[in-house]
């Protein structure tokens, strides 16, 4: 009977890791837009870290070092109390001081994927945790504009070599942006950079003008800072934030995505998950792992295939994306799946909304040349058609024709959004984009 057992499970294990296994080398094989290799070099300071990191640090005192360890994840909550311990390892560099600093020399020879990455992407993770310990002293020390820098840093950490292993290694990517966007809606929630924000991006856009595989990844970062908490009352943030505080050291985005709830009791497929990654750090995980990273791939890939979709069709599949990430988050044992893509699809919005300003500022301009011309407004905005443009932008949301409203002191022009009519007045609705001129 133990034989039987053992012949059993070892042909399920060997049968669940080769399917595993290939559906992740179609997918990967495939190669995914956001998997493609950034090729930005590093910042200076950033190699030197690398360097130091690969030798033997002075450990920390182990009262700093467990308060490094628990309270610099990106959304937990800052705490005053804990400034000097993250100050005293910015200073002395050792915030990467573990005990996984080293790479493993063993890693030449076969290991299980969970231990494999953990051990290979320690370093990268080490000088990534120092970046973040500067970033949270500037951000509790109110300098809000070296906080922006020090997610900079991050960003290009993101850029580094994290393992040999390119499928790890792009995840690893993915996964420092995620968390970089997610910080940086909180900083610009509290404070206008904004600008900043578009100079530093708008110089790695340009340095990506030749590469469009990349592109959309610095795109879609940009139009996440800039949709940031875009209809949030800055001062009410706050409050909202030190109340947070005041009730745990938990998530600020866990209380504003309504995840502060009670829980509720576990469902059939919560026990599944929950079995499923307790077997992950073991061998007999392997392939849920690879599962859920061939599913990562997957929806990333769809996800950025929408970006430039416009439309009423791309907003249905864009739902329907949502709803089979909402789906994957419960079913899939692997975290980036959920933290990642929903992000975004929001992010897909923003740069929609971004591309709907400059269409509409892109005809702002050409009637007030009208203006200048004729001495009168237009009637209609087809009087500015010429070679250079010759047919009407619309809603790219909604494919709506634009609304056009001259009036005795300027003009408006704006969208009808997915809520809104082809006629009135615009709407406050995140879709509608409005360009008005007042002389």
């Amino acid at each position: 009977m133990p034989l039987g057992l053992v012949a059993f499970v070892a042909s399920w294990w060997g049968t669940a890791y080769l399917r595993a296994w290939a559906k992740l080398e179609i997918v990967a094989a495939g190669e995914p837009l956001w998997f493609s290799e950034l090729d930005v070099l590093p910042q200076p300071d950033v190699i030197d870290l690398l360097l130091q990191a690969e030798k033997a640090m002075v450990k920390p005192p182990d009262e700093d070092r467990t308060i490094v360890n628990t309270y610099i994840r990106p959304d937990d909550a800052l705490n005053p109390e804990h400034l000097p311990a993250l100050r005293r390892h910015v200073e002395a560099n050792q915030a990467m001081a573990t005990e996984t600093l080293h790479r493993d020399e063993r890693l030449d020879s076969p290991t299980p994927l969970w231990e494999g990455v953990r051990s290979l992407i320690s370093p990268v993770m080490a000088v990534r945790r120092l970046y973040h310990c500067r970033y949270r002293v500037a951000l509790m020390e109110g300098n809000n504009a070296d906080a922006l820098e020090r997610l900079h840093d991050q960003w290009n950490v993101a850029n580094l070599p994290a393992s040999n292993d390119p499928v790890m290694d792009r995840v690893w990517k993915l996964a420092i942006v995620a968390s970089t966007v997610r910080e940086l809606q909180r900083l610009l929630a509290v404070d206008d950079l904004s600008n900043v924000a578009f100079k530093r991006l708008d110089q790695r856009l340009t340095t990506e003008q030749r590469r469009e595989r990349t592109r959309p990844i610095a795109l879609a970062t940009r139009a996440a800072i800039h949709t940031s908490f875009v209809n949030v009352d800055a001062k009410k943030l706050l409050e909202l934030v030190e109340t947070v505080e005041r009730m745990s050291p938990g998530s600020i985005l866990d209380v504003l995505l309504g995840r502060n709830r009670p829980p509720e009791p576990p469902t059939v497929a919560d026990r599944v998950r929950s079995l499923k990654l307790r077997l992950m750090p073991t061998v007999l995980g392997e392939p849920i792992l690879m599962e859920g990273l061939a599913e990562t791939l997957r929806l990333n890939t769809e996800v950025v295939g929408l970006m430039d979709e416009v439309g009423p069709e791309a907003r249905e599949r864009a739902q329907e994306l949502r709803r089979q990430i909402e789906t994957s988050s419960k079913t899939t044992p692997f975290p980036l799946v959920y933290d990642i893509l929903n992000g975004l699809m929001t992010t897909r919005l923003g740069s929609l909304r971004v591309r709907q300003r400059l269409a509409l500022a892109r005809l702002g301009i050409r009637v007030d040349r009208y203006r200048a011309t004729h001495g009168k407004l237009p009637e209609r905005l087809d009087q500015v058609l010429d070679d250079n443009l010759e047919e009407l932008p619309v809603c790219l949301f909604t494919g709506k024709p634009l609304i056009y409203r001259p009036t005795e002191s300027g003009f408006t022009i704006h969208n009808p959004g997915k809520e809104g009519s082809e006629t009135g007045e615009p709407k406050e609705d995140f879709t509608v984009a409005v360009f008005k001129i007042e002389y």
